[in-house]
């Protein structure tokens, strides 16, 4: 059996082309590609961190309790930086009195 090389190629290209075109079409596509050969080599994909907000009404008065469960090569800095983002993400002011915030870490 006789490949052609011209069809190939252009067949690879077009593919390529049409794929890229359907994803430029979709709006914002977030792609994430990752190839392993051996070792783990990069730390952060053994981190694993979430966070639940509840916020309830007591007696009028708002409080939120934040939870926070984190696993893996978890470092403080990462959980502070994590809680900072969810914080801003959802208007909430992390040095007001009415917020529990209860961090589990494990290892």
């Amino acid at each position: 059996m006789k490949i052609d090389k011209k069809s190939l190629f252009l067949g690879i290209s077009l593919g390529a082309i049409s794929t890229v075109v359907i994803f430029l079409s979709f709006g914002d596509v977030n792609t994430d590609f990752s190839f392993q050969i051996g070792d783990n080599i990069r730390s952060d994909l053994k981190k694993d961190i979430n966070i639940s907000i509840e916020k309830t009404i007591e007696n009028g008065i708002e409080k939120v309790t934040v939870i926070v469960n984190a696993r893996g090569d978890v470092l403080k800095e990462d959980v502070e930086k994590e809680l900072n983002r969810v914080f801003k993400e959802n208007n909430i002011n992390k040095d007001d009195s009415n917020i529990n915030i209860d961090i589990n870490i494990n290892s």
